[in-house]
């Protein structure tokens, strides 16, 4: 993983459970108040796939047609059946401001306001940055050594660990350059000049360490990375799943960021097309869990920041009928406080 891309994909990790500005009628499930956005975003669309149906069977909104289904009628979503359908899964609007749950859309809107928000932001965040100054060309120097975040080394390339850098480290300085004056590890990388190594001064067990690590090219890395960015900037989700892939390979390895774009645009594109959720989505939902619990046991905050995301990721898998990798995830979850609280 790149100091570049893991900029995307932090900013990812607020995607799921940002508020969004919406109307003031709000809605609260009656028969589960513990429920939250998850399953506000996993009934709406549920309900709306379920009423999904030959064009000739309904006059509603129309959908376009999905690629790979028997037919090539157009498709519409009976939007008084999937009104019924929400609203007999317990869905009952509210008149408080404070229930952060988003009204359903007038009917012919093709997704709720919380939906298309969310679509909105996602490519945003990759539009910011493919803007970006430092990501409109390769680095002197590759900065995929290292995965780092909020400055702690998480994951490694092999040829990373070879140099000497360990996981837990602190990263304080590139090639004489210190994180401190700059927002994100990608910018000062995009100052570190061409050379045989890159001088990285870091922090280990409370010791002040200075490491070489070998200066690479980093073109092949920009292309797949901007690959990735493009694809969910024009909204191209299989483009943005195949990208994702195509980076893994070139890295040999994948991170939480990664699988968290991954089944991003995995959703985006059943959203997009009125499909169900490919088994590979749950999957991949399940592997971004343990993927992120891995990377926890690096920072000094632990499980205290995505904790409730895990919860969340668990609790999905288990309505969708997933419960093994929903346990998987608890007890893993478990396991690490455990593992925590040994002296």
């Amino acid at each position: 993983m790149t100091a570049r891309v893991s900029a995307l994909f932090s900013a990812l990790m607020l995607l799921i459970g940002c508020a969004t500005t919406a109307p003031p009628t709000r809605y609260q499930n009656a028969a589960h108040p513990e429920y939250r956005q998850t399953d506000f975003d996993r009934d709406w669309y549920e309900c709306r796939r379920e009423n999904t149906h030959p064009v000739a069977q309904s006059s509603s909104y129309r959908l376009p047609y999905s690629a790979g289904s028997e037919s090539s009628e157009s498709m519409v979503v009976d939007e008084d059946m999937a009104r019924a359908c929400f609203a007999a899964r317990g869905w009952r609007p509210v008149t408080s401001s404070t229930i952060g749950f988003p009204a359903t859309p007038a009917a012919g809107s093709s997704t709720p306001t919380v939906e298309g928000a969310r679509t909105e932001r996602f490519q945003r965040l990759a539009r910011e940055m493919l803007a970006k100054p430092y990501t409109r060309e390769p680095f002197a120097c590759t900065d995929s050594a290292w995965l780092a975040v909020k400055g702690y080394v998480v994951d490694l390339a092999p040829w990373g660990e070879a140099a000497g850098l360990r996981r837990g480290d602190r990263i304080v300085e590139i090639g004489g350059i210190s994180l401190a004056r700059y927002d994100s590890e990608s910018e000062a990388w995009s100052r570190v000049p061409r050379g045989d190594n890159v001088a990285v001064r870091l922090y280990r067990a409370g010791q002040d360490m200075s490491i070489q690590v070998p200066c690479r090219d980093d073109a092949e890395a920009w292309r797949a990375r901007v690959a990735v960015w493009q694809a969910i900037a024009d909204g191209q989700w299989q483009s943005c799943t195949d990208a994702v892939q195509d980076y893994i390979r070139l890295r040999r390895g994948t991170s939480a960021g990664l699988l968290r774009v991954a089944w991003e645009c995995m959703r985006e594109r059943g959203k997009a097309m009125g499909q169900r959720l490919p088994d590979q989505y749950w999957r991949t939902l399940h592997a971004w869990a343990s993927k992120a619990i891995d990377e926890a046991r690096y920072r000094p905050t632990g499980l205290s920041d995505i904790r409730s995301q895990l919860l969340d990721a668990a609790d999905v898998l288990a309505k969708a009928g997933w419960a093994t990798l929903a346990d998987d995830i608890k007890a893993q979850i478990a396991a690490f406080r455990e593992a925590s609280s040994t002296p």
